[in-house]
């Protein structure tokens, strides 16, 4: 007959021999997951879908700390143009100016405003 400490350790081994995590290919090669994430193409001959058009603005200014950045861009599907801006540590005002499209690739045209040799003052919060 088995002990209550042998049965203890036939148990512990059967629930580890169970429970053993499988480890393997995360990605789920059987369903139709692939093709959901657009990760394979669902066929060759389909042709290639341009991007969806868009455009947004965002921006921060906060006059306690200095913190002041932008970004606005805006997209027909083929050509993305933008500009974004912040405010550099030693207080200029860096403004990128760009362009991107599939034929010509990233473009950007970088400017500085607001030139001083004073770095900014950090700002003070209270508690």
């Amino acid at each position: 007959m088995l002990s209550l400490k042998g049965l203890s350790i036939l148990l512990f081994l059967g629930a580890v021999v169970v429970g053993k995590p499988q480890f393997g290919n995360p990605i789920r090669e059987d369903d139709d997951y692939l093709d959901y994430m657009n990760v394979v193409p669902q066929d060759p001959q389909d042709e290639v879908r341009p991007a969806n058009p868009y455009d947004f603005v965002h921006g921060v200014k906060d006059e306690k700390s200095g913190n002041d950045y932008s970004h606005k861009a805006a997209s027909d599907g083929a050509v993305t143009r933008g500009e974004y801006r912040v405010v550099l540590p030693d207080g200029r005002l860096q403004i990128v100016r760009y362009q991107a499209d599939k034929e010509h690739g990233y473009q950007a045209d970088i400017s500085y405003e607001n030139a001083t040799t004073d770095p900014p003052q950090s700002a003070e919060y209270e508690k």
